[in-house]
């Protein structure tokens, strides 16, 4: 064989040592891309004819190893894999309002969360039967719903979504109900008093985590009447907690724990079982005895003998009496007190005035002021 000729007995072309890297990676490049393998052949058959065996055979290789295969996308985070786009007109989620027995309960409004703590409010059909879509998906939604004469129900966690919505089924139960009674530390009934309930179920899901089932649907709180009588309703069978707090002083509380169902729950809240001291009283006229509204009442702690010699002492709280004359004002520490009532009308020619001034220790202290109005 010639030293002048290759190994199929073709003489080399001029510039031949680089040519045949060039066309290497010429179709190695191809290949990455995923051309089709007919040009792959074509490639080879041209190696094989200009440049020998030794190239068509590493083509041959190049092309066994297959296209080069990118790596996946990285995942996107912060979004669930089965959230479709969003189409406010899916529906995303569906269900059913039952009673005990199983029948549909019709024109009930259901609470549904969904993300970014939005809700809607759907109506059930006479199939007792609703669905909900426009809300912002969420994996973590809840249903929430109170017909009177049942308890509140709800379901957690909901799926909020577009794609295989979630079909839920509330099935309502007889609602359990407390009963009772809050008065002062003299057993006198107070009117207007608040009352909190707490139950054992609570919210699970991140939206509203640790709220109580009735407070979701605001039947946690009411109001007692003018005998100081309370009712709570739509609750389940349960252990709740009962805060009863002082009208206009609401820091001024007391607890106690019952169970549903109860008929005489009795409540005695008293400022002294917390070491408080609360004023309450009515500003009447002195002539007439008929209440007078629009006085300021006025208490404050008596400056020690350290604040007057540095001319300081704590701001008065004032409150302003109402129609019948009657304040509250508190809850203070146990010290001295200053305290004091204002009063101008409208064609007084001065403002008339009470004072007094003492020790209180913690519990209720009831101050009856009279005001000898000059309106002359």
């Amino acid at each position: 064989m010639s030293p002048s000729t290759n190994p199929v007995g073709r003489p080399p072309r001029a510039g031949g040592g680089a040519a045949p890297v060039r066309l290497v990676r010429g179709f190695a490049h191809e290949l990455a891309h995923g051309f089709a393998r007919g040009l792959a052949r074509r490639l080879v058959h041209e190696l094989t004819r200009r440049h020998g065996l030794e190239l068509a055979t590493l083509a041959l290789l190049l092309a066994a190893c297959g296209p080069v295969r990118r790596p996946p996308p990285p995942p996107e985070f912060f979004k669930p894999p089965d959230l479709p786009p969003s189409d406010v007109r899916a529906v995303q989620l569906r269900g059913r309002v039952l009673d005990a027995s199983g029948k549909p309960i019709a024109n009930v409004p259901v609470l549904v969360i969904g993300g970014g703590h939005s809700g809607e409010r759907p109506v059930t059909n006479a199939a007792g039967e609703f669905r909900v879509s426009g809300l912002p998906p969420t994996l973590e939604g809840y249903v929430a719903v109170h017909v009177p004469g049942y308890a509140v129900a709800v379901r957690e966690p909901v799926r909020i979504v577009e794609r295989n919505p979630d079909s839920v089924t509330l099935r309502l139960e007889p609602e359990a109900t407390i009963d009772g009674v809050v008065v002062d530390p003299d057993g006198n009934p107070l009117a207007n008093a608040r009352v909190e309930a707490r139950g054992e179920r609570r919210l699970k899901t991140p939206i509203r985590k640790g709220a109580t089932w009735e407070e979701v649907l605001q039947l946690d709180v009411v109001r007692t009447d003018e005998h100081g009588r309370f009712h709570l309703g739509g609750l389940y069978t349960g252990e709740f907690e009962l805060t009863a707090r002082w009208p206009r002083a609401v820091d001024v509380f007391a607890t106690t724990t019952t169970v549903s169902g109860a008929r005489d729950v009795r409540v005695r809240v008293d400022p002294k079982e917390r070491d408080q001291v609360l004023f309450v009283g009515r500003v009447v006229d002195a002539v007439t005895h008929s209440p007078i509204a629009g006085v300021d009442v006025w208490a404050r702690p008596a400056p020690t003998d350290e604040e007057l010699s540095r001319e300081a002492s704590s701001r008065p709280r004032v409150v302003t009496t109402g129609s019948s004359g009657e304040f509250v004002l508190g809850p203070f520490p146990a010290a001295r007190f200053e305290l004091g009532a204002t009063y101008r009308a409208p064609a007084a020619r001065e403002a008339a005035t009470w004072a007094q001034s003492g020790a209180r220790e913690p519990g209720l202290h009831r101050l009856d002021i009279q005001l000898d109005r000059d309106e002359r």
